[in-house]
């Protein structure tokens, strides 16, 4: 849901619609190497002369890299799928484009940025009490959430 959000277009057309979804395939394809590339770094730095994870971090990356690499072969395949049937394109085409759905979205996403701001201040607020270096990584993180917003703000006000 999250990426299809952020990878909403506004398409007229089922042929469009197409196009937005051998997009998305791209970005499966690119979630599956993502999802490899962890697993591998697990692997890697787990075993031999390398191994620098303990047992929590390796089993964590090969987990989130599993995770990854078969949630993007279920979104491949689904996104195939719709390719193939011509009525699942064009039904999943008005779900997706129905303004009521957009609108449901984009107040979703409102709201999750601000409680995380929220709670990215809260948690530098007690950091600051206990760890220098999480307090400045904390920092650094919403500094770079803001900055993100705002290039993504000046952006969006001359495309849109």
């Amino acid at each position: 849901m999250l990426i299809k959000a952020i990878l909403s277009t506004t398409v007229k057309s089922d042929l469009d619609f197409r196009r937005v979804i051998k997009q998305r395939q791209i970005l499966c394809f690119i979630i599956m190497i993502l999802g490899i590339a962890t697993a591998a770094f697990s692997f890697y730095f787990s075993t031999g002369q390398y191994a620098l994870l303990s047992d929590f971090f390796s089993g964590f990356y090969f987990g989130v890299g599993t995770g990854l690499l078969v949630a993007g072969i279920l979104a491949y395949i689904n996104c195939r799928s719709l390719l193939k049937n011509e009525k699942k394109l064009h039904e999943k085409r008005l779900a997706e484009t129905d303004e009521r759905n957009k609108a449901i979205s984009q107040k979703t996403l409102f709201m999750t940025s601000v409680v995380l701001i929220i709670i990215l201040y809260i948690a530098l607020i007690v950091s600051g009490l206990f760890s220098m270096m999480l307090f400045q990584t904390l920092l650094c993180i919403i500094g770079l959430y803001l900055l993100i917003f705002l290039i993504s703000y000046a952006y969006f006000n001359k495309k849109l």
